[in-house]
């Protein structure tokens, strides 16, 4: 079993740094680190692609706080202002991504630019980015869940729960790994990212299992929402490709 042990901020001096946002701002730089370098190798403008993340960053952080909002809507209705204590944690990533990809769309298409090529570019990103910054939820422990008698559960006051920080990190990495052995294998423009969308939604559809709610018809919300992803994400892939599975260019 893991011992609970929070690191929750580190001190330089005078200076805080909050565990969580510390691996956030390694997560972003990792990633915009990848998506630089694979936009030179492609030959797309990287001041585009430069310009393009920190858009998608506002867009993510600010899909994401609403998202959690919404599904803790509870807390934030006698608490109004911790909505914007951001520093804090509380993220959903599903609302973010959906944002981001809305915006990153019209931005794509304002910079003539490929939707799909683009979107190849950023999915082992953003999964090298989640990766990271999950890794910050672990140390701080705040996604644990039902109890459990799994190796990997952490024990709190005598009992063992599942840490599904630990889960999401490792789905992230898997996925990450994933990716980089098939970028050079695409079959089409934009494959990367169904893959990304199908492996993501799937393996979180699983780990929602062991939150511990609230549950909504017998699932979370979160897994209502990946859910939901996954199917209408299947039929546009499907349709993209004329009801196959697998598609040549």
């Amino acid at each position: 079993m893991i011992p609970y042990k929070v690191f929750d901020a580190f001190k330089f001096g005078p200076l805080t740094l909050h565990t969580w946002g510390i691996f956030f701002a390694l997560g972003f730089v990792a990633a915009l680190i990848y998506v630089m370098s694979e936009a030179i190798r492609k030959k797309i403008s990287s001041d585009k692609i430069f310009d393009l993340s920190l858009i998608l960053l506002f867009a993510g952080v600010l899909g994401s706080r609403l998202g959690f909002v919404i599904a803790n809507y509870q807390i934030y209705l006698s608490h109004p202002v911790e909505i914007f204590k951001v520093w804090d944690g509380g993220l959903g990533f599903i609302s973010g991504f959906l944002l981001a990809i809305l915006v990153g769309w019209l931005y794509i298409r304002a910079q003539k630019l490929d939707f799909w090529k683009v979107a190849d570019i950023y999915v082992p990103a953003v999964a090298l980015g989640y990766f990271i910054g999950r890794i910050g939820c672990f140390l701080t422990h705040d996604h644990l869940g039902k109890e459990t008698n799994f190796f990997l559960g952490v024990k709190m006051a005598g009992k063992v729960y599942h840490d599904t920080s630990i889960y999401t990190t490792a789905l992230a990495l898997i996925i990450f790994i994933i990716l980089l052995l098939l970028k050079n294998r695409e079959r089409f423009d934009g494959s990367l990212f169904y893959i990304f969308v199908f492996l993501y939604t799937l393996g979180r559809f699983k780990i929602e299992f062991f939150q511990v709610g609230p549950y909504f018809y017998g699932l979370t919300a979160t897994a209502w929402v990946v859910a939901t992803t996954f199917i209408v994400t299947l039929a546009f892939y499907l349709k993209r490709t004329k009801w196959k599975f697998w598609s040549l260019k």
